[in-house]
């Protein structure tokens, strides 16, 4: 693997991070090619996302679709913390 990136998020809570955590493992687990890896992490409130990737285009897709699911992952937590 030749481009590498890492991302920490601090959350509000643990419970929270590791919500999204879960929310990451089945991709993370059984990633859908072999142009990239990907490691998710908990530590206390913060998650910690460590990409590895063929190149840089790979490490930016990659990233792209994990951030998108941490979003949508945050809007559905919000939305079911408003009702």
């Amino acid at each position: 693997m030749h481009a590498r990136a890492e991302v920490s998020i601090s959350f509000k809570s643990r419970r929270l991070a590791d919500s999204i955590a879960k929310s990451l493992s089945p991709e993370a687990n059984h990633p859908a090619g072999t142009k990239s890896r990907v490691r998710v992490r908990v530590q206390q409130r913060r998650l910690d996302i460590t990409f590895l990737a063929r190149d840089v285009t790979a490490l930016r897709a990659t990233m792209n679709s994990y951030l998108r699911i941490i979003t949508a992952s945050l809007r559905v937590t919000e939305a079911l913390a408003n009702n």
